[in-house]
């Protein structure tokens, strides 16, 4: 069974976002394809105590009284589509979101999330969606993921139910047999940078011993490295 996940960052039960996934879970669900949607309401994620994760590899918050850190970081490892979903709060995301971005903010030096596909929801009043598109993108792009729709939703407006369909096409065209992902321009400018800077640095650090492992060291490209793994990944 392929799974969606979509990780959403507010808490309104109401919120046009949250309609909007609903009304994608709706289409794209089926016996063959679960989707599961997480709201803050329904975890707790612990703040970052330590940066000692980028270092060792090995979150100290995870595992934490109360912590479901390890529980959402394997969703998000073991789904096959994954949307993440906020709304604008200063022209910022939200701080439910952005625990998300901090407790992962060591995956994105090793693409930890290379070649899924994906998309982001922004939902605002008014303004700062573009900046919280950008924002989203660049975390996602930092993971190595494959994105593959963006979508701004006012909350003045109904989304086209046209468009909604879609997008559900689209989710649905990753998911099927023989799908290749990607990888966008960010990912590949950012594993140029940190192949130069790891091939430097002892492998008893956690990252260059990732990259070591993956065999990155050897490819002159993310793309490269997909085009010879993926369904073996």
């Amino acid at each position: 069974m392929k799974s969606v996940v979509c990780f959403t960052g507010s808490r309104n039960v109401k919120s046009k976002g949250l309609a909007y996934v609903n009304q994608l879970k709706s289409q794209v669900e089926s016996q063959e394809i679960s989707f599961d949607i997480l709201r803050p309401g329904d975890y707790q994620l612990a703040p970052v105590f330590d940066p000692s994760v980028f270092f060792t590899g090995n979150d100290p918050s995870d595992g934490t009284i109360g912590d479901d850190g390890t529980m959402i970081k394997q969703k998000l490892l073991d789904a096959d589509f994954i949307i993440f979903s906020s709304p604008v709060y200063a022209h910022s995301v939200s701080s439910d979101f952005k625990r998300l971005i901090d407790r992962t903010a060591s995956w994105m030096h090793i693409f930890r999330l290379l070649g899924k596909p994906s998309m982001s929801v922004v939902t605002a009043s008014n303004n700062g969606f573009i900046q919280v598109q950008e924002y989203l993108e660049y975390y996602m792009g930092s993971l190595g993921m494959e994105i593959v729709e963006s979508t701004i939703i006012r909350t003045s407006e109904i989304p086209d139910e046209r468009y909604t369909t879609h997008v559900a096409g689209k989710i649905r065209d990753c998911l099927a047999p023989g799908h290749h992902p990607t990888i966008g321009d960010l990912a590949e400018v950012q594993f140029k940078y940190f192949q130069r800077h790891y091939r430097d640095l002892p492998d008893t650090l956690a990252e260059p011993r990732y990259w070591q492992e993956k065999g990155w060291f050897d490819v002159g490209s993310l793309q490269e490295y997909v085009d010879r793994t993926w369904g073996k990944m």
